[in-house]
């Protein structure tokens, strides 16, 4: 019950507020064991570890709150700009009026970096490479700090970011062993790829590996045969039939092209047999999701998706005369959406509200969205299985997680989410 915060000093109109937020419900299991287990209303450190829309946000939410009951402040490092802007602007909606002073930085004119430098906020969103990029040229910033609120954190384990995650900490670890006492509080959906991290960081790990919505996550083959598992009784199945055959693998065809025909035709008979789906379809690089929108698009023509296009004018967006912008107008003309990191903040936003409201049915975005924003469906799709940076590599586990994590989070009266990974032959499937 949030009367019950009232024993951590939080102020009677913040708990509404909270109260608010939560859409009238109270605590779940794995936000009260992070409050009366792992104190992180109490200033002690934690490790929350749990799947994809468990409720790990209001956990950074409520220690950012009890940090400013006790007269301290608070920092939520968040992985993109994408997520900070909708992390700040729900928190600062929410909480701002109760007298929170709530900023954000992230790089651009709208900064409020000046606020962080000279302490005056209560709660600051960033983005981890903007913070440390403030921390490297005024280390000063983190003796106004009480509580760090790591989101994602998983990220420390990102070839290419996850060093930027380390150094971060390695700041804090310094200051601890130097007597300085910041509560840190990182959220964490990769459960199975802790390896002590919890002891490294000196937090109370709370574990939770039940998901509000079940997910049936499994392999989807060319023939349109599904093999299942299902997070709520942990049994296997399978599934013939989902849609009529497509062609496998041609000799010397690379196996993305096997992976579009079956998202392209598993897209048709979800969308076409249920009028509530909404479908989201991961690919890796920019061009193959655009180019899987464009297919499917034309395809199933689900109709004009008005609300975006709306939004999307050459005033609002600046990009007169935009190949991506020229795209993402035709497709959206046929129900169909991309979200790429080349679109604009504008583009984005408007392709975000639609496909939360439901109004866009079907979004094909890059994997990088999976850590980026909220972004619930019914179904998603995960249409390739591998990575490329130079040379090929696997998704890792904690991406997999985050993606397929998406399935059935926060839609409303969903009673299970379904996950789909493309494989091109028995083999591929057994493999993966």
């Amino acid at each position: 019950d949030c009367e019950s915060l009232a024993v951590y000093n939080i102020d009677p109109v913040i708990r509404a507020s909270i109260k608010n937020l939560m859409r009238g419900k109270n605590l779940n299991t794995l936000q009260v064991r992070a409050v009366n287990e792992g104190g992180v209303m109490a200033g002690r450190s934690a490790l929350v570890a749990a799947p994809t829309a468990a409720g790990k946000t209001m956990v950074g939410y409520l220690a950012a709150l009890s940090a400013v009951a006790r007269r301290g402040r608070a920092v939520v490092l968040l992985p993109s700009r994408a997520l900070v802007n909708e992390k700040w602007a729900e928190f600062r909606d929410a909480f701002g009026g109760c007298g929170v002073t709530t900023i954000r930085s992230l790089g651009g004119i709208e900064n409020d970096d000046h606020s962080l430098r000279s302490s005056h906020y209560a709660v600051a969103f960033l983005t981890y490479e903007k913070f440390l990029g403030l921390v490297l040229s005024n280390s000063q910033i983190l003796e106004s700090i009480s509580t760090l609120v790591l989101d994602e954190v998983h990220l420390i384990s990102d070839e290419a970011r996850g060093r930027n995650v380390e150094l971060l900490l390695a700041y804090f670890r310094q200051r601890a062993d130097r007597g300085a006492n910041t509560q840190i509080v990182a959220l964490s959906a990769a459960l199975n790829e802790l390896n002590g991290f919890d002891k490294w960081l000196g937090a109370k790990l709370i574990a939770e590996k039940d998901r509000p919505v079940p997910l049936r996550f499994g392999v989807v083959l060319p023939s349109g045969h599904f093999r299942y598992w299902d997070s709520d009784s942990a049994k296997v199945g399978d599934a013939n039939g989902l849609f009529p055959a497509v062609a496998g693998r041609e000799p010397g065809e690379y196996p993305e092209s096997v992976q579009a025909r079956i998202a392209e035709a598993l897209a048709g008979q979800l969308l076409s047999n249920n009028q509530q789906e909404t479908l989201l379809l991961f690919r890796f690089t920019k061009k193959n999701a655009r180019e899987l929108a464009a297919s499917i698009s034309n395809a199933l023509a689900l109709g004009r998706c008005d609300s975006p296009l709306e939004k999307l004018t050459v005033h609002a967006t600046g990009r007169e005369g935009s190949s991506i912008s020229s795209e993402l107008t035709k497709v959206l003309e046929r129900g169909v959406g991309f979200h790429l990191r080349d679109l604009t903040d504008e583009e984005r936003e408007a392709i975000e509200a639609a496909f939360r409201s439901g109004q866009l049915r079907a979004l094909v975005a890059t994997s990088g969205l999976a850590m980026g924003v909220n972004t619930p469906a019914s179904s998603v799709v995960i249409v390739d299985n591998e990575k490329f940076d130079g040379q090929r590599k696997p998704y890792k586990v904690a991406e997999v997680q985050n993606m397929a994590g998406r399935a059935g989070r926060m839609v409303e009266s969903a009673q299970r989410g379904i996950a789909y990974i493309c494989a091109v032959d028995v083999q591929h499937a057994d493999y993966l």
